[in-house]
């Protein structure tokens, strides 16, 4: 391992900002996918190995120097397909579709539990049949209404991330409000005002 390139100065490329970065990026991968842990019954052995391989990904994600939007794209669907092909080798085939499965929910469960975090911080927390009723229609929206595609050259990413998220409220407060109490609807509103 190199040093660090002055006493006291941490660079982004130095073996102790490397550290706290992969420390960092297992803490966040770890809770992010307890449930599925948990769920799949996975042993110390196999959780540690789910983990490590998920930490490689994530943090080889920025890797490599393109020419162009095409060698970026080929590049990241290559990854895509090796890192499927590992995680389907440990999980097996059923369990490689139950971590699909679960993924495609990571967004979605997090934007229910910040706001179960907000309401719960102002004295007014979800129950569990909120909880579960706010998931299921998160979820399902993100289901039927897909992100854009960020790798699409052809695609205004950033406007269609727009639209959809807009199209997205238009969708779901009027439910979310119809889940909360009225206490819930105000102190959400009041934060979100802030």
């Amino acid at each position: 391992e190199s040093e660090d390139p002055e006493p006291g100065v941490v660079t982004l490329e130095s073996p102790a900002a490397k550290r706290v970065a992969l420390a960092d990026t297992r803490a966040r991968i770890k809770q992010l996918n307890e449930d599925f842990f948990e769920l799949q019954q996975l042993d110390k052995a196999d959780s540690a190995a789910l983990l490590a391989l998920l930490t490689e990904y994530e943090l080889g994600a920025s890797s490599g120097s393109f020419a162009d939007q095409q060698d970026a794209q080929a590049f990241h669907e290559a990854r895509e397909r090796e890192f499927r092909k590992k995680v389907q080798e440990l999980l097996g085939e059923q369990g490689a579709a139950d971590f699909e499965a679960y993924h495609s929910t990571l967004i979605p469960r997090a934007e229910v539990d910040q706001l179960g975090d907000q309401l719960d911080a102002l004295g007014v927390p979800l129950t569990a049949d909120q909880r579960l009723r706010l998931m299921r229609a998160v979820v399902q929206d993100r289901r039927q209404f897909k992100l854009p595609d960020i790798h699409d050259p052809e695609a205004e990413y950033f406007v269609a991330y727009g639209d959809m998220m807009d199209g997205r409220s238009q969708r779901l407060d009027p439910y979310i409000r119809s889940v909360l109490t009225g206490a819930q609807t105000a102190s959400s509103t009041s934060t979100s005002a802030s």
